[in-house]
């Protein structure tokens, strides 16, 4: 019996994508080759995570608009919650990577923080270089919290308000 890995088999479930989208043979190739390091990348280090973030935000330029998730989904077995995630990794933290290449964050800390404003990721930074490590609830504790330090409902005047209040 033929062993097939799991980068072929992807790929092979990805032909209908490929068809739909019109893609050309040099682009599927081409396609079919980041895919092979998408599926080996290890995910483990914070490099790597920038790394694939970076991979599929270049991937994107090359696809149609919108149907870079599809893609990864069919060709390399990720979610499209995860391809969302790398690439806002890359694109927000860019900034950042050096310091959080030194500190080790993990990807799925880099997740989280993807989502922060710059002054939190500032204060996650500043957290991270006081205490040892940097865990996910850290970074929900820290966003949490300069969310409700800024004033969400601002006071309205009760004659500007409809309604029953109004």
């Amino acid at each position: 019996m033929k062993n097939i890995n799991k980068a072929s088999a992807f790929a092979s479930a990805a032909r209908p994508f490929y068809e739909e989208n019109a893609i050309g043979e040099e682009l599927k190739i081409l396609l079919e080759d980041e895919a092979k390091l998408l599926i080996g990348a290890q995910r483990r280090s914070t490099e790597e995570a920038f790394e694939s973030g970076e991979r599929l935000e270049r991937i994107a330029l090359l696809l149609p608009e919108g149907t870079v998730e599809k893609w990864a989904v069919e060709c390399c077995g990720y979610t499209a919650r995860h391809v969302r995630t790398r690439r806002a990794v890359y694109r927000n933290l860019s900034a950042y990577k050096p310091i959080l290449v030194a500190l080790a964050v993990g990807p799925t800390v880099l997740g989280k923080m993807s989502g922060a404003t710059p002054a939190q990721v500032e204060q996650i930074i500043g957290f991270a270089t006081t205490h040892d490590r940097l865990r996910v609830q850290d970074v929900t504790a820290i966003i949490a919290r300069s969310k409700s330090d800024v004033d969400e409902m601002p006071e309205v005047d009760p004659y500007d308000a409809g309604g029953l209040d109004g």
